[in-house]
C-alpha cells in the first residue's frame, strides 16, 4: 500500500481541523494563519498525539542540514502555533512545553474520515447558468447483475468559455514558482560601533529597575544622568562633551519627545516621599521646548510615563496599571485600557499611527514584557508571547519608516539590543523573528534608531564595584579586600568568616575575612542578596529569586550544599534577621509591597515549627534588624523617612530617628544603631539608645566618586569593630552609537 494513504489528510481537535496535505488550519470554517515551519512543527506534533517529540526530532526533522538557531527558530514556530491556536504557555490547552525537552500535543486528537466512495453529482457554473450531470443511474444499469443497455455517450454543456486557457494556467505556475523561489531578505547588520560620551557618569537606575529613554532631535542626544541630582544632560550625535541642561524647576526623569523634534516631556514635581528609591513612582508631567525655552506643566494628573501622539495634538500617559488619552495639554483624560500585569511605561506610537505599544514592568518579579493595542485601546495583546521564558524585554522603539522595532532583552544580568522587521515584501521572503545586534558582558540598553535607521543609540555599561572603609582618623575612605566586586558583606559573630554577594551576578560566596579560602554557595540562575549569618556561625539566611518569580528567604549552611527555602507566596519576603538564640527569623515585605499591602508587613518564622507569626501594628514598615539581646525590632517606613524601633517587652512601636532612613546596622554591643540617609542624603548616621540623638558621621557621596547602586538601593555596612563599609562604583555607563544596515 502506498504509505502516503496511511496517513490522515484530516485532523480535528476542539473547535480546530487540520488539513495536513494542503497545509491548511481551519476553525468553524475559517481558515487560520499558519504557514511555513510552524505549521510542520504542528504537524508532526499531530503525528503522535499525547507524546513527547523532542526538540533534537524537531531539528533533525526540520533542518537536517542547515546551520540555525534552533532554539530560536522552535520557540518562535511555538509561538505562532499558540497565537492561531489562541492557546497559553502558561496554561495550555493544545500545545505543552516541556523545559529543555521539547513539545506534547495535548488535547485529543480525532482522524476526519474521507467522504463516501459513491459517485455524487457534478455541478459546474457558467455564465450559461449550470449544468449538472447525474451519473448515478446510469452507473447502476451498468453494474454486474443488470441488464444491459445501450451505452450512453454524455457530451460536456460547458462553454467553451467557462475552460481557462492553457497559457493562464502556465502563466499562473510561472508567477508561483517564481513567488515561491523569490529571495530571502538578508537580517539586519552591524557594522560598527562608537562611543559617544566618556564622562564617567551613571546614567541608569541601579541593576533591577527599567533603564531611562534616550531621545534625540536629530543632532543632539538627550538623557538623564546621576541617581539622586538627577540632571537633564545633552551630547552631540557625533560624540563629544556632555553639557548640562538647566531647568528651574526639579528634574525627576524624561518621558518623550515631540514628533516636530522641539518639545522634550519630563517628569517633574509635585512627586512624594521616597519617589527616588522606588520605581514607577507618578509624578507631575511636564513639556520642555529645547533647545531652550521654560517647562510647562501638562494638566494636573500625576504619570509614570507619557508619549505625544503623532501630530494629533494629543498624549497618552500611564498612571498605575492605566494607559490615558488626553489633550495636548492634560484637559479631557480618558482611559483606553488597564493592564493587571504590572505597570505600563515606555509609550511609543507607530509610524503609520494605529498602533500603541509599551513595556510593562512587574514590581514583584522585576521583569519586563512587550504589549500593544491599537491606539484606541482594543486588540491589546502581549508582542513575542513565549519567546522567551520568563519574558525581559522593554523598552522598544521603531525605525523612522516604520520597517524596524528595536527593543532590549535583559537575561542572568546582561540585556542585548534586538531588531524585529515589522513589515514585509512580496518579492522577498520576510523573517519576522527578532535578530541579536549586540553580545557580550557588556549590558545595551535605551535603544534609540536615528532618523535614517543608519544607527542605533544605546547605553553601554560595564557593573563592577570595590568596598571601601571609612578610615575615622584620616577622613578618609580606603578599599577593603582590594578587587572584589560585591555587596551586602556580613561577618560572624567571632569576626573570622565573611560572606557576600559579587555584584552584579548576584552569587553568594563565604570566604576568611581576608577574602582567602573563599566557596561559592549559590550558582546561577539563583540571584541572591542581602546575607546573614547565623548567631552561631554556621548557617547563612539570605533572600534569593529563580527568573520570573519574586524574592523569597533561604537558609544555607555555611560549609555549602543544598539551600532550603523558608518563606513563599507571591510577595516579595526579604531582609531575614536572625533572632539572638537562631531558633527564628523576622523578615518582611519589599518596600514598595509594604507600601501596597494594607495588612502588617513584618513577620517572624519559627524554625522549628515553621509557624510565622505576624510582627503587631507593622503596616507600611520593611527592612528588620533583631537586636543583639533580642528585646527590640528595627524597621524602616516604606517611604524610607522614619526608622522605627519595637520593644518586645512593652509590645509596641516608638520612631528612634524622624529622618531619611535605609540599611540600618545595630553596634556590636547593641547599644547604638548605624543606617545611611538614602535617597537625597547618602550621609552615615548613628543613633544611640540612650539619648536617641542622630549623630552625623559621614558624607558618603564625597567617598571619592559615586557610590554603586546595587539591587537594594546604596549598601552600606558595619565591619568587625563597627567601622562603615560601603561599594563604590568603578564601573562604567556611556552613550554609544550602533551602526547599522537595515534592508
Amino acid at each position: 500500500m502506498d504509505d502516503a494513504a496511511q496517513i490522515p489528510q484530516r485532523v480535528r481537535f476542539g473547535a480546530f481541523e487540520v488539513d495536513l496535505r494542503a497545509g491548511e488550519l481551519w476553525r468553524a470554517g475559517r481558515k487560520r494563519k499558519l504557514t511555513g515551519q510552524p505549521f510542520l512543527v504542528l504537524a508532526i506534533l499531530l503525528e503522535r498525539p499525547g507524546e513527547v517529540v523532542t526538540r533534537e526530532e524537531l531539528q533533525k526533522r526540520l533542518w537536517p542540514d542547515t546551520f540555525v538557531d534552533v532554539d530560536h527558530n522552535l520557540n518562535a514556530a511555538i509561538n505562532k502555533i499558540r497565537e492561531a491556536l489562541d492557546d497559553s504557555a502558561e496554561h495550555p490547552r493544545f500545545v505543552e512545553t516541556l523545559p529543555r525537552r521539547g513539545y506534547r500535543f495535548i488535547a485529543p486528537v480525532e482522524v476526519v474520515k474521507p467522504a463516501s466512495p459513491s459517485i455524487p453529482s457534478l455541478s459546474f457554473a457558467s455564465d450559461a447558468g449550470s449544468t449538472t450531470i447525474d451519473m448515478s443511474a446510469e452507473t447502476a444499469r451498468s453494474a454486474p447483475g443488470n441488464q444491459a443497455t445501450p451505452t450512453r455517450k454524455f457530451v460536456s454543456r460547458i462553454p467553451k468559455r467557462a475552460r481557462p486557457p492553457v497559457w493562464i494556467a502556465l502563466v499562473a505556475a510561472a508567477f508561483g514558482g517564481i513567488y515561491f523561489l523569490r529571495p530571502t531578505l538578508p537580517p539586519p547588520q552591524v557594522t560598527g560601533v562608537t562611543q559617544l560620551t566618556m564622562d564617567g557618569a551613571p546614567k541608569l537606575f541601579g541593576v533591577g529597575p527599567p533603564p531611562w529613554p534616550l531621545l534625540t532631535d536629530g543632532s543632539r542626544i538627550y538623557f538623564v544622568e546621576g541617581y539622586l541630582n538627577r540632571r537633564l544632560m545633552q551630547v552631540s550625535t557625533n560624540g563629544g562633551e556632555v553639557i548640562p541642561i538647566e531647568i528651574p524647576i526639579p528634574f525627576y526623569g524624561l518621558a518623550d519627545m515631540s514628533p516636530t523634534r522641539l518639545e522634550l516631556l519630563f517628569k517633574g514635581p509635585p512627586a512624594p516621599l521616597g519617589w527616588d528609591l522606588i520605581w514607577g513612582q507618578n509624578m507631575g508631567l511636564w513639556a520642555l521646548p529645547v533647545p531652550g525655552g521654560q517647562p510647562r506643566r501638562i494638566g494636573d494628573a500625576l504619570i509614570n510615563d507619557a508619549t505625544f501622539a503623532q501630530n494629533e495634538n494629543a498624549i497618552f500617559y500611564s498612571a498605575g496599571h492605566t494607559i490615558f488619552r488626553a489633550n495636548d495639554d492634560g484637559s479631557q483624560p480618558h482611559k483606553i485600557l488597564s493592564i493587571s500585569s504590572g505597570l505600563p511605561f515606555w509609550l511609543r506610537i507607530s509610524p503609520d499611527k494605529t498602533l500603541l505599544r509599551f513595556s510593562v514592568y512587574n514590581p514583584i518579579l522585576h521583569t519586563s514584557s512587550l504589549w500593544e493595542a491599537h491606539v484606541d485601546g482594543s486588540n491589546l495583546r502581549q508582542l513575542l508571547a513565549g519567546w522567551e521564558n520568563p519574558a525581559n524585554e522593554c523598552c522598544g522603539s521603531w525605525a523612522s519608516d516604520g520597517k524596524y522595532f528595536v527593543f532590549q532583552s535583559m537575561h542572568e544580568g546582561v540585556a542585548n539590543l534586538w531588531a524585529m522587521r515589522e513589515k514585509g515584501e512580496w518579492w522577498r521572503k520576510v523573517s519576522h523573528d527578532p535578530v541579536r545586534l549586540t553580545v557580550g558582558q557588556m549590558s545595551s540598553q535605551s535603544p534609540l534608531p536615528n532618523k535614517d535607521g543608519t544607527k542605533i543609540f544605546f547605553i553601554g555599561s560595564v557593573r563592577k564595584d570595590e568596598i571601601i572603609r571609612y578610615e575615622p582618623s584620616t577622613n578618609s575612605f580606603i578599599p577593603y579586600l582590594s578587587g572584589l566586586s560585591a555587596e551586602g558583606l556580613t561577618f560572624t559573630p567571632d569576626g573570622k568568616k565573611i560572606t557576600y554577594v559579587s555584584y552584579p551576578e548576584g552569587i553568594l560566596w563565604e570566604s576568611n575575612i581576608d577574602g582567602s579560602d573563599r566557596h561559592e554557595l549559590s550558582f546561577p540562575p539563583m540571584e541572591v542578596g542581602l546575607p546573614r549569618w547565623s548567631p552561631d556561625g554556621t548557617q547563612i539566611a539570605f533572600a534569593a529569586r529563580e527568573p520570573g518569580k519574586p524574592w523569597q528567604l533561604f537558609v544555607i549552611s555555611a560549609q555549602g550544599g543544598d539551600a532550603e527555602q523558608i518563606t513563599s507566596g507571591a510577595t516579595n519576603h526579604e531582609d531575614g534577621s536572625w533572632s539572638p538564640d537562631g531558633n527564628s527569623i523576622a523578615f518582611g515585605d519589599n518596600a514598595a509591597d509594604a507600601r501596597r499591602s494594607k495588612g502588617n508587613a513584618l513577620f517572624i518564622l519559627n524554625l522549628k515549627t515553621h509557624k510565622i507569626a505576624d510582627v503587631p501594628d507593622s503596616a507600611g514598615l520593611f527592612s528588620p534588624r533583631w537586636s543583639p539581646d533580642g528585646r527590640y525590632l528595627l524597621a524602616v517606613t516604606d517611604d524610607f523617612q522614619k526608622l522605627m524601633l519595637y520593644d518586645f517587652t512593652l509590645r509596641k512601636w516608638e520612631v528612634l530617628a524622624n529622618m531619611p532612613a535605609s540599611y540600618p546596622n545595630w553596634s556590636r554591643d547593641g547599644k547604638c544603631v548605624y543606617f545611611n540617609g538614602g535617597g537625597k542624603s547618602l550621609t552615615a548616621y548613628r543613633v544611640c539608645l540612650d539619648d536617641r540623638k542622630p549623630e552625623r558621621i559621614v558624607d558618603l557621596s564625597k567617598a571619592n566618586t559615586s557610590l554603586a547602586f546595587g539591587r537594594f538601593g546604596w549598601w552600606t555596612g558595619l565591619g568587625p569593630n563597627d567601622s562603615i563599609l560601603a561599594t563604590r562604583d568603578v564601573g562604567t555607563e556611556e552613550i554609544y552609537a550602533l551602526d547599522t544596515k537595515f534592508p
